[in-house]
């Protein structure tokens, strides 16, 4: 988290001395994050950007439909479904779980950040018009301390896949870490999206006030969402498609996409889990998992896989100690050397070895990448991470 004194100052800077009165209603509304915001001091004066003190009161009234809502507040239930409808649309609200109609807060920190700059983005929105609401959010978001809790609760929750080039010729691949596979097969039955990175637009957004492409310096080159790279699958992919504009995936696409991604030192990134539901392309300049294991937040687990070195083939150009972006390469005596510590198995440095020095691995069983499906979730059936589902699906639609 940041220091107080921190916090204090870029409120400062953000919004001006002295700072703003902030009304009863907002410091009520921050003990929705008091368990996930680390920030505490910043959350007040964001809720005053995002919602209205009307908007935060129906908020607070959460979960429930626009009807149940209306009746706790004492408003008219077609004015408070018409606010409610208005702040899911700007991705400040979230659906209820499947088959629960209605809305509930959206109070995990990284989530209303991708939501807000996603919505924004599908829909075109001048972000310039809320520069002050994104400058805070995206403050709200760093840090330079990590306290233990964090680091017992987060460590680990996202896990790298390795580039498909890295290990498309290896036995043993689970499907959850085929790329090839995963997107083909989504992509056939119509449940792939590619979209604009969120983390890059709003990195941009942040620093210069307007989107420009050549402001990330180390990942994907993206100019609009028939380019992007980040990649949703299953009713997670109807999902940001329907509220957030990702754009479906042809055959050429996803190949295109994945070819591109093989060749840049993007790091793929996925929940630690065997189910597939979206899959990142993080660089080091953009992303916030980068930023946060930086300042110690082991927020992502390795892959299954790490890179042996086979010396009689290395040539020691060094391309693969620049292409790490771990820096666990590095050249001993003119030869490429792992260091195992360090290591995320992503890959970057195999695929683009000249004499094909490197060749992946694999280090941990399947036991690595836990099957972590739950009823409730939002986004999949347990049936769509299975290569027989996706199969039927493709028989059904007339695809296969």
């Amino acid at each position: 988290m940041l220091s107080l004194e921190k916090q204090k100052q870029i409120v400062q800077e953000v919004l001006g001395t002295p700072l703003p009165e902030v009304e009863p209603i907002y410091l009520e509304g921050a003990k929705l994050y008091e368990k996930t915001a680390w920030n505490q001091f910043i959350t007040p004066y964001l809720l005053r950007e995002l919602f209205s003190p009307v908007e935060m009161r129906l908020v607070l009234a959460l979960p429930g439909t626009a009807e149940e809502v209306a009746e706790k507040v004492g408003m008219n239930p077609i004015e408070v479904g018409f606010i409610l409808d208005r702040l899911y649309r700007y991705g400040k609200l979230l659906p209820r779980k499947k088959g629960q109609p209605g809305y509930v807060p959206s109070v995990d920190v990284m989530t209303i950040r991708d939501h807000v700059a996603g919505a924004y983005l599908g829909m075109r929105v001048d972000w310039r018009q809320d520069a002050k609401m994104f400058r805070l959010m995206d403050a709200w978001t760093k840090m330079e301390d990590v306290p233990q809790a964090l680091k017992d609760g987060l460590g680990g929750s996202f896990r790298v896949i390795p580039k498909y080039a890295s290990i498309k010729d290896l036995p043993g691949v689970m499907f959850c870490e085929n790329m090839k596979e995963i997107m083909e097969s989504f992509q056939e039955v119509d449940k792939l999206t590619i979209a604009q990175c969120v983390c890059k637009v709003f990195h941009s957004f942040s620093d210069l006030g307007y989107y420009d492409p050549n402001h990330c310096t180390s990942g994907l080159h993206e100019t609009c969402e028939n380019d992007g790279h980040c990649l949703a699958f299953g009713n997670r992919a109807d999902y940001v498609s329907q509220r957030f504009g990702a754009h479906y995936a042809t055959e050429e696409e996803w190949q295109r996409c994945l070819k591109e991604i093989d060749a840049s030192t993007a790091v793929l990134t996925a929940p630690n889990k065997r189910q597939i539901d979206f899959i990142c392309t993080c660089c080091d300049d953009c992303c916030p998992m980068a930023g946060y294991e930086k300042v110690g937040l082991p927020i992502r687990k390795p892959s299954r896989f790490r890179p042996a070195v086979r010396e009689e083939r290395c040539v020691g150009c060094g391309l693969c100690e620049g292409r790490c972006v771990f820096h666990a390469v590095k050249l001993v005596d003119g030869k490429a050397t792992i260091d195992s510590t360090q290591c995320m198995g992503c890959g970057n440095c195999v695929v683009t070895c000249p004499s094909k020095a490197l060749k992946m691995q694999i280090v941990h069983d399947v036991d690595w990448v836990p099957d972590l499906w739950e009823e409730d979730n939002n986004w999949n059936i347990p049936e769509e991470n299975d290569r027989n589902y996706l199969k039927n699906q493709k028989k059904q639609t007339g695809k296969e």
